[in-house]
């Protein structure tokens, strides 16, 4: 299978996005560590344990980058990728043991109180004001709420 191959075996268009970001964070990775990336996949073919110590150290730097979540599916993208490209097999149970995931910060989120919607909306214009509005009194997300047929 090919990279091309790779991306559309995912059916939903964010999905293939997805995998695509993680395969450019890939290759920034790469990049900045001046390594070649036929030569990093050869390595991880050579030795066990070494394709570990490789996820491991790309774990390491794009953790430094991005935020946890997004690593720990960039990693999911990146073990598959690893599979059906070059048909690298990547064990979990050995990952574990070897490749230390950067821990999800809990946050404890407060919803806007009346006071500050109210100064949102003084400040900003009629259609601003009108998504403050439905914003606040339906509970969407500014996602859900882009996302919705007009």
């Amino acid at each position: 299978m090919n990279f091309q191959d790779w991306v559309n075996h995912y059916d939903i268009e964010n999905t293939k996005d997805a995998a695509l970001n993680a395969y450019k964070s890939l290759q920034l990775y790469l990049k900045q560590t001046k390594q070649d990336e036929i030569t990093w996949i050869d390595s991880m073919k050579q030795d066990n344990d070494n394709k570990y110590h490789k996820l491991s150290d790309l774990v390491n730097h794009i953790s430094k980058q991005i935020d946890p979540a997004s690593v720990k599916m960039y990693y999911n993208f990146w073990k598959s990728y690893i599979r059906f490209v070059h048909g690298i097999k990547i064990y979990s149970e050995d990952a574990k043991m070897f490749i230390k995931m950067p821990k999800i910060i809990k946050r404890n989120r407060e919803p806007l109180t009346k006071g500050i919607i109210k100064e949102l909306c003084l400040g900003a214009d009629n259609l601003r004001r009108a998504e403050y509005i439905v914003l606040s009194s339906s509970g969407m997300r500014m996602s859900e709420f882009l996302n919705t047929e007009q």
